[in-house]
């Protein structure tokens, strides 16, 4: 995991664009997993969840969502996520830690 100074760069320019497009999707997911590699929880999963209603069936920002869940010990609301972001064939680089964290979950 990167330090918190390590993200400042990335924390400065998601900042940015969130400013200029805070309807932006991709922006509030890209924002919300700077904050969750940062440790700022409650911020993140705020960030996340208004990416997941705009684009409900993003894999990626499912899993973003469920990961920022379980991490803050929300492990019911965080499996639906979960579920979701591996659903289908497509092998994604973040499939193995999402079945990980939904096992846990589910426990």
């Amino acid at each position: 995991a990167k330090g918190k100074e390590e993200l400042e760069p990335a924390l400065k320019l998601a900042n940015t664009a969130y400013f200029l497009n805070r309807d932006n999707p991709t922006v509030l997911d890209t924002l919300g997993w700077i904050h969750f590699k940062m440790g700022n929880l409650q911020q993140a999963i705020k960030l996340l969840t208004d990416a997941v209603e705009k684009t409900p069936q993003q894999p990626l920002w499912n899993y973003h969502l469920g990961a920022a869940l379980a991490a803050n010990g929300q492990k019911s609301e965080a499996t639906g996520y979960l579920q979701k972001s591996i659903e289908g064939d497509k092998e994604t680089p973040w499939k193995a830690d999402a079945q990980k964290l939904l096992n846990e979950t589910e426990k």
